[in-house]
């Protein structure tokens, strides 16, 4: 597929190379960086803001739950407890917009404001309230494979192509036909997407609870080791209005805390004037199967929710059409209600 020439200015504050991610994380002075490597050698970065909580842990979830008292996993009642955010980006390597953002925020903590200018004053105030942990390329395989800085103003084929990859006759594997083969390598596949890791592995469907990718168990061993209130995992959802996922093959009081934060967040949206889209776990239907993929997992691993967001792409397609500035904005919606509805998690 030929790639179209991207004519249009990109704003200074849209930072989306994996170099992008290299230069911020030099800078770093605040937070703490530890660095961990790709199924392809790249670099990923886990970035901490905070004072990691000491659990008086005797127990895993599991037998915890099992002797009815999840303190034995994570005692988190002692008046030192601060509560923890987890945020993901770019675990599909052609979703990136909610990387933009996070390496934007993670500007503002290091310097006083964004790349755009915007001093954020509210994550200062919460960060001496709470622990922040940002992943912000969680696949940087995938990402290494897509030629362009945003998803704007592209073709539908033309990101699907990059994104979810062809099969060797040239076909687009599409979705959810980009699902039917794990991992994807063979003779069946043409160009591998961003989807994947170089070995072919999409962290979203990995091998639960024995993960293969290096991706993959780099999250499980965070979620497990600081038990977050709440995780996001950032996505891109083509030209749909923002999204929140709930983590559906799991317990009701795990599924019940993803919806108390969605409604937090859809009222922050509309303040604002975007859209939320969200279904409660009532709306699934009895007759579909439950979609156990990595946000049930790490939900089911730490007894907290994980939750998906979808963000909008702005490419040229049907849909609502947002802009570069308003796909920006809405994460920067999303990350203000995180925040909140973290912080009211030391209270719980």
């Amino acid at each position: 597929m030929r790639r179209k020439v991207m004519t249009k200015k990109i704003p200074d504050y849209w930072k989306s190379s994996l170099s992008d991610a290299d230069n911020e994380v030099m800078n770093i002075k605040k937070g703490t960086v530890d660095e961990f490597t790709s199924a392809g050698g790249r670099k990923i970065y886990r970035i901490f803001y905070g004072e990691k909580n000491l659990f008086r842990r005797t127990a895993n979830l599991s037998s915890a739950v099992g002797a009815k008292n999840k303190d034995y996993f994570a005692d988190k009642k002692s008046r030192s407890y601060r509560p923890t955010l987890l945020l993901i980006g770019c675990q599909h390597g052609f979703e990136f917009e909610g990387s933009v953002a996070l390496l934007n925020i993670i500007h503002a903590i290091e310097t006083g404001n964004d790349y755009a200018g915007n001093p954020h004053n509210y994550i200062k105030e919460f960060l001496d309230k709470i622990n922040l942990i940002i992943i912000p390329y969680n696949n940087p395989d995938g990402r290494s494979r897509v030629p362009y800085e945003t998803a704007d103003g592209l073709s539908f084929e033309e990101f699907r192509y990059y994104d979810q990859g062809t099969w060797s006759d040239g076909t687009l594997t599409g979705w959810p036909g980009c699902k039917e083969l794990h991992p994807m390598v063979g003779d069946r596949v043409g160009f591998l997407g961003a989807y994947f890791n170089d070995d072919g592995i999409n962290i979203v469907h990995d091998l639960f609870p024995f993960p293969t990718a290096k991706e993959t168990k780099l999250l499980f061993d965070t979620v497990y080791d600081y038990v977050p209130d709440l995780t996001i995992m950032l996505h891109g959802g083509t030209n749909s209005n923002p999204s929140i996922l709930y983590p559906e093959a799991v317990h009701k009081m795990y599924a019940d805390k993803s919806e108390k934060f969605a409604k937090l967040t859809i009222d922050r949206m509309a303040r604002k004037g975007f859209k939320l889209n969200y279904h409660s776990l009532d709306d699934s239907t009895a007759d579909s199967l439950p979609n156990y993929n990595i946000a049930s997992a790490m939900t089911n691993a730490c007894g907290e929710p994980c939750v998906v967001f979808e963000s909008n792409q702005g490419l040229d397609y049907r849909g609502t059409r947002l802009t570069m500035d308003e796909i920006y904005a809405e994460h920067i919606i999303l990350f203000e209600a995180a925040l909140e509805y973290t912080a009211a998690c030391r209270n719980d």
